[in-house]
């Protein structure tokens, strides 16, 4: 998505991320395990895969399938916390490194300690995520939130455009460009 901004040097973007979950209450399970609930085949995972390779290559993402994933809801509390006191930005830097923990070093969505090395990373608090995950106050907000989509969405990430459903998933670099010229 970043990449596709870039051809569009005189606009601005402003990215907020919106809470949805597609395995709600999973144990952790090796990311086979987990593509077999969605896509059945092994042979149709592994063709999904070798095309997320490629269009990870072109943007730098190094994608890691070997990992595990499972429940994302304690991610999503994290986002939310991000977005509502540190603003869109610093929400969308926490998300990414989310993203680089689950897709390129294969730590569950679900692991606290890859949770906090992401919030780390982007120089958040650790110890004020701890307590947001602790205490739970982003718990029913990020509930509300997921509620709110559950039927509209079937895939993630999801994308609007200017408030207009823009589809699900990985998506190349010049599908999102042709998605942005059409708003543009």
């Amino acid at each position: 998505m970043e990449a596709a901004f870039a051809a569009f040097p005189d606009a601005e973007f402003e990215v907020k991320w919106a809470p949805f979950q597609l395995m709600e209450g999973s144990p952790t399970m090796s990311k086979l395990d987990g593509y077999r609930k969605f896509m059945g085949d092994e042979a149709k995972i592994r063709g999904y895969w070798k095309r997320l390779e490629s269009e990870g290559s072109q943007t730098g993402i190094n994608f890691e399938f070997d990992g595990q994933m499972g429940d994302t809801f304690e991610a999503h509390q994290l986002a939310e916390w991000a977005l509502e006191t540190k603003g869109p930005v610093m929400q969308d830097k926490l998300v990414e490194a989310q993203f680089s923990e689950y897709m390129e070093v294969g730590a569950p969505p679900s692991d606290r300690a890859s949770l906090l090395r992401a919030v780390e990373k982007v120089g958040l608090d650790p110890n004020e995520a701890k307590k947001v995950l602790e205490n739970g106050q982003y718990a029913q907000k990020t509930k509300d939130r997921i509620g709110s989509v559950r039927g509209k969405v079937q895939g993630v990430p999801h994308f609007y455009i200017n408030g207009k459903d823009a589809g699900s998933g990985a998506m190349p670099t010049e599908e999102w460009v042709g998605k942005l010229r059409r708003v543009a």
